[in-house]
């Protein structure tokens, strides 16, 4: 869990990360363009987490992105449910537990 995020929850804050890779994820059958970023900090320089995808939007796909780029960018924290809800059978334990995602990606920008 991203207990770091936690404190930020329901409120916009500015971000610096950087970018590592993009990726793809299918939610309810569709299929989602992602961004991993890694090393997570805030503007103070307080590290957050070491890793977080996003749903990739317009404006991240401007920026022309390349592995090690950092990136600052304002968003807000909101909590999640992640697992399972049911059976699976390829995870026959796995519970459903609540992390933290950032979403309303504002004020985005290459720093290096």
């Amino acid at each position: 869990m991203r207990s770091k995020l936690k404190k930020f929850e329901n409120f916009r804050f500015t971000y610096v990360a950087t970018f590592q890779r993009f990726g793809k994820v299918i939610v309810s059958g569709r299929e989602y363009e992602t961004i991993l970023f890694t090393d997570l900090k805030n503007t103070f320089g307080d590290y957050i987490c070491d890793h977080i995808w996003i749903r990739k939007v317009k404006k991240f796909k401007d920026l022309d992105l390349k592995t090690g780029d950092k990136v600052m960018f304002s968003a807000v924290c909101k909590k999640y449910q992640r697992g399972y809800k049911g059976e699976s059978p390829l995870y026959p334990n796995y519970k459903i537990t609540f992390d933290y995602k950032l979403i309303n990606f504002k004020k985005i920008r290459k720093i290096t």
